[in-house]
């Protein structure tokens, strides 16, 4: 979900001499004390569903692993990031508009609607700020005990000697199309090793380990007796 915030035709659109700040608001300052008000979206409650919540008990270095250090103490939380702030054309000009641009991920638990109520809430403090929701996503997940989460489960241990525990991906993927459709869907891939960030690599041989699980379990789902 990715609310645009912006400052509305209330304030004046033509810039103003710094000069001269009794004639006008400050649209970069406004949106700055909006943007630190947004943060108590990070604060709602989140209900975790009860086979979910079991699922992620004791696999916090797994997280941590697959998703950086730290991520298991975020995962089940509202994440929030400003992503792009533009306002003002120099630096001694009063700035009439100010576009703040915010990514709000919802975690499984808690609807996206109830996320964008309060930070329309929030928003409404500021009579001189609109808000406009320009994307939205259901937090979908599919049921850890499903027979294919056990089959990959089960030829991971037999083909590397572990088991890897089923757990809630931090950043989004593509099995939210599947599932947005109705269809369970389960990601099974390798170590990101220095995930989102400069010479992210992976290991080679993780690639091909990936490669016969997936083909092993995709033959044992559809030969298994139904």
């Amino acid at each position: 979900m990715e609310p645009m915030v912006t400052d509305s035709k209330r304030l004046p659109r033509t810039t103003e001499r710094g000069t001269y700040p009794h004639k006008s608001q400050n649209a970069n300052e406004i949106a700055a004390r909006l943007i630190l008000a947004l943060d108590e979206v990070r604060n709602m409650d989140v209900q975790t569903p009860e086979h979910i919540a079991r699922a992620l008990e004791g696999v916090e270095d797994v997280i941590d692993k697959v998703a950086s250090p730290g991520a298991s103490k975020v995962l089940q939380k509202v994440s929030l990031n400003i992503g792009t702030v533009n306002g003002g054309v120099k630096q001694n000009m009063l700035p009439g508009v100010c576009v703040v641009t915010a990514d709000i991920r919802v975690p499984v638990g808690l609807s996206p609607d109830a996320v964008i109520a309060v930070a329309q809430s929030i928003v409404d403090r500021f009579p001189e700020a609109d808000m406009e929701v320009i994307g939205r996503q259901e937090p979908l997940w599919s049921d850890p005990n499903h027979e294919m989460c056990k089959l990959i489960q089960r030829n991971v241990q037999e083909l590397a000697g572990f088991t890897p525990p089923a757990i809630v991906s931090l950043p989004g993927t593509d099995a939210r199309l599947w599932r947005g459709k109705g269809v369970p869907a389960f990601v099974y891939g390798v170590t990101p090793f220095n995930v989102a960030m400069a010479d992210e690599y992976v290991d080679i041989e993780e690639v091909f380990h990936v490669l016969k699980t997936h083909t092993l379990s995709a033959l044992d789902f559809l030969m298994a007796e139904k």
